[in-house]
């Protein structure tokens, strides 16, 4: 059974690294992401399987759903562009109430930023839903942790509100760019 990796959205990793040829064809399974698929596949990034699936943000599949695997790329090419989380934006989102799940997400880094979250084991995937809650707060505040910063209080270090160093750690690690 796969876990998380990326429900399949921008930045968390560009290109894959896995054995088996792209140029074929591949059924969703249960909890699959564009970014596992990928994976699994050499040369073929989860942005070109989405390209060629027509799927766009926020880059959701379901089981049972035929995916075409593009072929891997044969010669070098430009990077793909990094996923550019405000951080601005995600602090608004981390100190507000979320709406009900299954209600439209406001800002689409917030999603990145769990989905990283749920790759490094802070969070449980069912929870990165794109609204950054409690749960994510949490998560958040455990990877602060993790850099060794201390006070879980409002207003501490490690209280799961980002900061510029432990978002810009994050997306060091996961293939998103920061701004303010």
């Amino acid at each position: 059974m796969r876990q998380f990796h990326e429900l399949v959205f921008p930045g968390i990793v560009a290109a894959a690294s896995g054995d088996k040829p792209g140029g074929t064809t591949y059924e969703v399974q249960r909890d699959d992401t564009l970014y596992e698929i990928a994976r699994d596949y050499r040369d073929v990034s989860w942005q070109q399987i989405a390209a060629a699936n027509g799927i766009r943000a926020p880059y959701t599949i379901h089981p049972g759903q035929e995916l075409t695997i593009p072929a891997g790329k044969t010669s070098p090419s430009r990077p793909p562009a990094r996923t550019v989380v405000d951080l601005s934006r995600l602090r608004a989102a981390a100190k507000t109430d979320p709406p009900k799940a299954g209600t439209p997400v406001s800002y689409a880094g917030t999603l990145v930023v769990e989905l990283a979250l749920v790759e490094d084991g802070l969070m449980e995937r069912r929870y990165a839903d794109g609204h950054f809650g409690s749960k994510s707060v949490h998560g958040y505040s455990l990877h602060q942790q993790r850099m060794g910063y201390r006070g879980t209080q409002p207003g501490g270090a490690a209280d799961g509100i980002p900061g510029w160093d432990s978002l810009t750690d994050l997306g060091d690690r996961h293939g998103f760019t920061v701004v303010a």
